[in-house]
């Protein structure tokens, strides 16, 4: 018997040793990409075999160049960097969608009422990135050009400083910089992103060298998702509280961080995915605005990965936790 129980010890012990696979995700502080970091703090991942280290990013531009790079596998982003990233060397393959910007993409301006009245101004942009996409649909929804107005590219930490000391008269942004914006006087809102619905989309992307090396990756991952999203039921406050980290703000602000932003689950995956041609398509949409506005040096566009490998078989059940 006692031969027995030290077997089996032993047979934990192993199993607790297991290696787990290594993932290095980038994070931007978004409120929509941070259930991986909920994910992570609770050992969602640990438990379903991965060895993840987080990398944090301010700029989506940064972390995309990070991926080009190799220093990231996994890059939760928009797809305009997904369109930033397929111009390199490096591929990706879109995975997961995760939320879609109903307003929390904002432009903010002091001293003025419509986009009408930043002819002539600076705006502030994050480059390289969705801020060029939100500026230019912004722009022609009121009938301007990009030439009408003095667009400046600038990380979203520097925005406020920006806005509060007078070097810009409106900015691109999204939480948590547009938290603190709203906060100075003068300030309102004169477009946001719940005026082109279903145009900003945040997705999560991986290396496709990973899933053809791990056909279990996808399983795995789908069973995280599933897990991270029961444990915000059951537990909303801790949740929140891990974002709220993540992004620097305190819990009470989560509300007004999160206003705006319509998250997606697993079952969500089948509508954007599985069968659909929605993603190719929007991404198509923002290639064709970014090169009016950019000029063709993005040329030709390689046409995005999402969901050609998955089925809705792979879904793993969640873990009761």
């Amino acid at each position: 018997m006692r031969t027995l129980v030290l077997l089996l010890l032993f047979l934990a012990a192993c199993g607790h040793n297991e290696p787990k696979e290594k993932l290095r995700i980038g994070l931007n502080p978004w409120p929509g990409y941070l259930d991986l970091a909920v994910a992570e703090h609770e050992g969602i991942f640990a438990a379903h075999g991965f060895d993840v280290h987080i990398v944090e990013y301010t700029s989506l531009h940064d972390m995309a160049r990070a991926y080009q790079l190799g220093q990231i596998d996994f890059m939760p982003s928009t797809l305009v960097e997904v369109l930033e990233v397929n111009q390199g060397r490096r591929s990706t393959e879109v995975i997961w969608v995760a939320d879609a910007s109903d307003g929390a993409d904002v432009a903010l301006a002091k001293d003025a009422k419509s986009v009408a009245d930043l002819r002539g101004k600076r705006i502030a942009y994050e480059p390289n990135s969705l801020g060029i996409f939100v500026l230019a649909r912004m722009l022609d929804r009121a009938g301007l050009k990009v030439q009408d107005v003095d667009a400046i590219g600038m990380d979203q930490t520097e925005m406020v400083l920006a806005m509060k000391e007078g070097r810009i008269e409106a900015a691109i942004t999204y939480p948590p910089a547009s938290l603190s914006i709203r906060e100075l006087p003068g300030i309102a809102t004169v477009f946001s992103s719940a005026e082109i619905p279903d145009e900003v989309i945040d997705v999560f992307c991986v290396d496709p060298d990973i899933l053809d090396a791990d056909p279990t990756f996808l399983n795995r991952f789908y069973a995280v998702m599933a897990d991270t999203a029961e444990f915000a039921r059951r537990n909303p406050k801790t949740a929140i509280a891990h974002k709220c980290r993540q992004m620097g703000i305190e819990p009470s602000a989560w509300e007004s961080a999160a206003e705006g932003v319509r998250y997606f689950e697993l079952k969500d995956q089948h509508e954007w995915i599985w069968g659909s041609d929605r993603i190719p398509t929007i991404h198509a949409r923002l290639a064709d605005v970014i090169r009016a506005t950019c000029g063709p040096r993005r040329d030709p566009v390689r046409p995005i990965h999402a969901g050609h490998r998955l089925a809705p078989e792979l879904i793993a059940p969640a873990t009761p936790r």
